[in-house]
């Protein structure tokens, strides 16, 4: 389609090829006819910011960042509709630990749950990794990954293989 999109991540669930990205989602299953779903702002959460997908146990969730009206970021989980596209945002919950966070990605490792986040205020422009033992934390980071003078890291994501292992870490600066 043709739209401009911030903050994108693609992933694959079942039939469909998801890309998530800052108010939105599109979907696919053949890369040719595009369902767009936009996830509009709402009076708790003020934009849906970077969200990305995370297929927890037998349901898909989602992972995003918003602010309060004093601009003040969070992190959060909601269930995922694989059918409309849409969080379920009533039943969002915040992830613990994880405060001041612009962007979150979340992967489900064999033994935990791994958070690779930004921070809005202090912090700000470093990769921060933590684990927790449930996807809604208690997160406590591990790593730092501090940019060279003069750069600034943002909107990080895993990056998997097609057998959902980690390889890597994708982020814009």
């Amino acid at each position: 389609p043709n739209i401009e999109i911030q903050d994108p991540k693609i992933t694959k669930f079942g039939n469909y090829w998801f890309i998530t990205y800052t108010g939105g989602v599109l979907r696919t299953a053949d890369f040719f006819s595009w369902q767009l779903v936009s996830i509009g702002a709402t009076n708790k959460y003020k934009q849906i910011t970077a969200p990305s997908l995370i297929h927890d146990s037998d349901k898909l969730m989602m992972s995003f960042s918003s602010y309060d009206a004093k601009g003040n970021y969070d992190a959060y989980i909601a269930p995922f509709n694989y059918d409309t596209s849409k969080p379920n945002l009533k039943k969002a919950l915040k992830l613990q630990g994880l405060h001041n966070v612009n962007a979150v990605d979340i992967y489900k490792g064999a033994r935990k749950y791994y958070a690779l986040y930004t921070k809005n205020k202090k912090g700000s422009g470093k990769i921060f990794i933590a684990t927790a033992k449930k996807i809604t934390g208690k997160y406590s980071t591990i790593r730092k990954i501090t940019p060279p003078t003069g750069m600034y890291y943002y909107a990080p994501t895993f990056l998997q293989n097609q057998a959902s292992k980690i390889i890597g870490i994708m982020y814009s600066s």
